[in-house]
């Protein structure tokens, strides 16, 4: 429930005073007062003074002051008998005594109005609005006398239910009297040189630049900011409409640009696209808009003070703890050149203004390093700083002819602006939130402003001549449009009066005053960007640097018209630059997500440079064969790169090599690599920079080799080596057995078996013995026992001539292989026969499959066996295809019984054994 009471005065001789005022004396400076409460201690109701007119009191303006404010019952319990008074303190003299009146700390006792009711009985939560009318002069008034600053409270009293006549409510207010209507105005004395900085900035909104030139906003929120109320239109309307250019007021007018702004509103006239809330990308709607803006601002800003902020107001403290003086120098050199190309005005140039207006040692000398030579500081920032707010030379541990500039920022007017939480005042400064001397949310900073310009210009006692004012708004401030022409116009007012001259910002730089070392305020590093979001930029950075420096122009391409490596990296760098903006401050993952868009932007370059997937297996022939590769490069750039193998077991690459790939096209290379075995691998094939940055994905290769690595030679020759001495070792042994009367070897004995012919023709005379033959049947039957019939060739004959097994000293049986291949010269058969070179010449024929028998002797098997063949042919025939077969059948068991013999050891010449069993063969011969 809300009711309003406009109650002038209690009497009646105030109301005609008051009738008297409005007609005689005109409306100076009024305007609607921004919502302003303080309580008392026992807090009963909440007070907020709406509106108070006039602003400013002038000689010739209104004799009455008038309020109009809301009070609100917030206690449980009705309050009755509720009336409101303005009382006053004495005018302030020094800074502190401003301080202490903007904390609501003053005394308000030098003189008062009357009580005057304004609502009875209001209930529990209600809430009423009211207007008073008080005199500014008089005994029934305010009793203000001469021009000053004077602390105002408005005090409401009331009577709560169950309780006594108190106090419950409360609202401080700063009233600046320039002069006393009727009487006393006030006269230059400190007239200081006055400077108002205009700053244009907004928060970071591009996504990126594509690279087909179409520009990418996270919303279209600055579309609106350009257009009618909008914040930005609104703050280039006031400059245009309310500050001619010749005039003394535009003289003391600076802006300061955020060049991020310039570059987002030009693209846009372009036209662009934004994210939706469904995170597709749909045309925005601010082309037109983004035009007159900026025609708008070209017009203004020509001729004016112009300064350049660094790129995307990057914290630059938050930059050099980061150790990235790369990205300052960027920030700076590529702000201005911005700021001109777009605006068309050069800005003042080496001038920097931080953010909230600190720097640490650190940050000023890369910064001195950096070319800079004048800075804009807050008080807090200097140790020593002149108490007038001159200009001062600034400690720095750079060699320089002559030493860094502060321009130092106004404290009282900076702090009141920045420390705003009402409607249309926004906090902008975590800094000023901080330390500031205005409690937030309690008082209404129009008012307080327009009190300290005043108090600078006829308050302040400890002022001199030589005083400075530099008044800088927060970078991002919101006032209203209304609130703008009262601030401009109240200034127009003091320079007008005498009471301040304009001054250009540059004033002062040649003749600084005394020297200051930096101060750097605990609170500012509270509120830097957070570390990880430094972090995150810095290794970034690192990535760019490295990626750049592999590239270089293509010379192939005019120089006006060729890219140079620069031109891809630097967007990626600005983004950086947005990702640290000032305005990101308390916002970790706000920073992180337009950090990590710049990443993404970067990862996009580099995977424009590729290795080619062949899409089959590729085969190497050799151990050190290289690996055939195929690298595109997508860039209009040249770019250098390695080639490294993610070894993998049997493959490793046998070196990285550097190789140089033209721009848009493609480079056929051989990267050397190695193999241990043959078989199929796979390895992940990588590109990098000569630096060590990953270029595009790995691919992964299947590799096939069918050669022999170093490894599996080495095993091979050893194998083969170890071969040929086991071969030689077989060699010589038999060649010495032999040499002893040894078996040589076993294929020999083969060939010196008689004809399988005879044998078989030998054997089909039933009627022979073995004393006859002197050699048993050969034949294919098993014997009982299950070993082979051929073993009968083994057979001997004693001297008796009776058929007896031979065997070896270890008793087992003598295999036919045991007598064949020997050399019969000189053995004893138990006479003195002897063997002829036709006998030797007959074996050989044997060897070659011949049936033919050695000339016949006394009681030798052979004539008959050969008697008995030639005379029968087809008998013949037939004993030569079984013989054929038999063959086979004894070379193989002739064979394994060799080696059976070999590993039993018979190679020695043991009596009754080798040679008693050939002597008994030739007997029988």
């Amino acid at each position: 429930m809300r009711r309003h009471i406009d109650h002038r005065r209690g009497g009646t001789r105030l109301l005609r005073a008051a009738l008297a005022a409005l007609v005689t004396a005109p409306l100076v400076l009024a305007g609607a007062v921004r919502p302003a409460a303080a309580q008392p201690d026992e807090t009963l109701a909440e007070l907020h003074i709406d509106a108070l007119e006039p602003r400013v009191v002038v000689e010739d303006g209104d004799q009455l002051l008038r309020i109009t404010g809301t009070l609100t019952n917030t206690s449980d319990r009705s309050i009755a008998e509720i009336s409101v008074r303005a009382q006053r303190g004495e005018p302030l003299r020094t800074t502190d005594e401003t301080l202490a009146s903007l904390r609501g700390g003053s005394e308000t006792n030098s003189g008062s109005s009357e009580f005057m009711p304004v609502a009875s009985p209001l209930d529990s939560g209600e809430s009423t609005e009211f207007t008073v009318s008080v005199p500014v002069s008089g005994a029934d008034g305010l009793q203000i006398s001469e021009p000053g600053v004077y602390p105002l409270l408005m005090n409401v009293n009331g009577m709560p239910d169950y309780g006594n006549q108190a106090r419950i409510a409360t609202a401080d207010l700063l009233l600046p009297v320039l002069g006393v209507p009727g009487g006393a105005s006030a006269e230059p004395s400190v007239q200081p040189a006055t400077t108002l900085i205009w700053p244009l900035a907004d928060e970071p909104r591009v996504i990126r630049n594509g690279a087909d030139g179409e520009t990418v906003l996270t919303d279209d929120e600055l579309a609106s900011s350009l257009v009618g109320d909008g914040r930005l239109a609104m703050l280039l309307n006031a400059m245009s409409d309310s500050v001619p250019p010749a005039s003394e007021l535009s003289r003391s007018i600076c802006f300061a640009v955020d060049p991020d702004l310039l570059v987002t509103v030009d693209a846009m006239q372009d036209g662009y696209q934004v994210r939706s809330g469904t995170g597709e990308l749909v045309d925005g709607v601010g082309a037109a808009a983004a035009g007159v803006w900026l025609h708008r601002l070209r017009d203004v800003a020509q001729g004016r003070c112009l300064v350049a902020m660094p790129y995307a107001d990057a914290d630059l403290v938050a930059l050099s703890r980061a150790d990235r003086p790369d990205l300052i120098e960027l920030a700076l050199d590529r702000g201005a050149t911005v700021v001109e190309e777009v605006v068309g005005t050069r800005p003042m140039e080496n001038l920097v203004w931080p953010a909230d207006g600190v720097l640490d040692e650190q940050t000023l000398d890369t910064l001195v390093e950096a070319g800079v030579t004048s800075t804009l500081l807050h008080p807090r920032s200097l140790a020593e700083a002149p108490p007038q707010l001159t200009s001062t030379s600034v400690q720095t541990t750079v060699e320089t002819e002559t030493p860094p500039v502060a321009i130092q920022l106004d404290p009282l007017v900076g702090d009141v602006l920045a420390g705003s939480t009402t409607t249309g005042w926004r906090p902008q400064s975590m800094v000023a939130a901080a330390g500031s001397t205005v409690p937030p949310g309690v008082r209404d900073p129009l008012q307080d402003v327009l009190s300290m310009l005043a108090f600078r210009a006829i308050g302040d006692s400890s002022a001199a001549p030589a005083t400075r004012m530099v008044i800088a708004p927060p970078r991002r401030w919101q006032p209203e449009a209304e609130d703008l022409s009262i601030l401009i116009g109240e200034l127009g007012r003091l320079f007008e009066s005498g009471l301040a001259v304009p001054a250009p910002l540059a004033e002062g730089l040649d003749a600084p005053e005394g020297t200051s070392a930096l101060s750097y305020p605990p609170e500012a590093g509270a509120a830097e960007l957070q570390p990880s979001v430094s972090a995150e930029v810095s290794r970034a950075a690192t990535l760019v640097q490295e990626f750049e420096s592999a590239m270089s122009a293509d010379p192939s391409v005019p120089p006006e018209s060729r890219t140079e490596p620069v031109d891809l990296v630097q967007p990626v760098e600005l983004g950086l630059l947005r990702g640290m903006s000032s305005s990101l401050r308390g916002n970790e993952q706000a920073a992180m997500n337009v950090v990590n868009r710049a990443v993404d932007e970067l990862s996009r370059l580099r995977d424009r440079v590729q290795v080619n997937d062949p899409g089959i297996p590729l085969s190497l022939a050799a151990s050190d064969s290289p690996l055939p590769l195929s690298v595109t490069n997508d860039l209009p750039v040249d770019i250098r790169v390695q080639v490294t193998l993610e070894n993998s077991p049997g493959l490793r690459a046998a070196s990285v090599q550097e190789f140089a790939v033209p721009a848009h096209n493609s480079r056929a290379i051989r990267v050397p690599a190695e193999v241990s075995r043959s078989g199929q691998f796979t390895t992940d094939v990588a590109l990098r920079t000569p630096d060590g940055t990953e270029l595009g994905s790995p691919v992964r290769f299947v590799v096939m080799s069918t050669a022999y690595g170093t490894l599996t030679l080495i095993l091979t020759i050893v194998a083969g080596a170890t071969l040929i001495l086991l071969v030689t070792y077989r060699l010589v042994r038999r060649i010495r057995a032999g040499r002893a009367g040894g078996p040589v070897d076993t294929e020999d004995a083969n060939a010196r078996k008689p004809p399988e012919g005879a044998e078989e023709s030998a054997g089909s005379e039933s009627d022979r013995g073995p004393s006859e033959s002197g050699t048993s049947s050969d034949t294919d039957d098993a014997r009982p026992d299950g070993s082979d019939a051929h073993e009968s060739d083994a057979r001997g004959s004693d001297a008796d001539g009776s058929a007896a097994p031979r065997s070896h000293s270890d008793g087992s049986a003598a295999d036919e292989s045991d007598t064949k291949g020997l050399d019969t010269e000189g053995l004893d058969t138990g006479g003195s026969a002897e063997e002829t070179s036709d006998g030797r010449h007959q074996g050989r024929s044997a060897d070659a499959g011949s049936s033919v028998s050695r000339p016949s002797e006394p009681g030798s098997a052979g004539v008959h066996s050969a008697d008995a063949t030639s005379s029968d042919p087809q008998a013949s025939d037939a004993a030569s295809a079984d013989s054929a077969a038999a063959n086979e059948d004894e070379s193989r068991s002739t064979t394994e019984t060799w080696l059976s013999a070999e590993r039993a050891g018979v190679g020695s010449d043991e009596p009754g054994t080798r040679r008693g069993a050939t002597s008994g063969k030739r007997s029988g011969e």
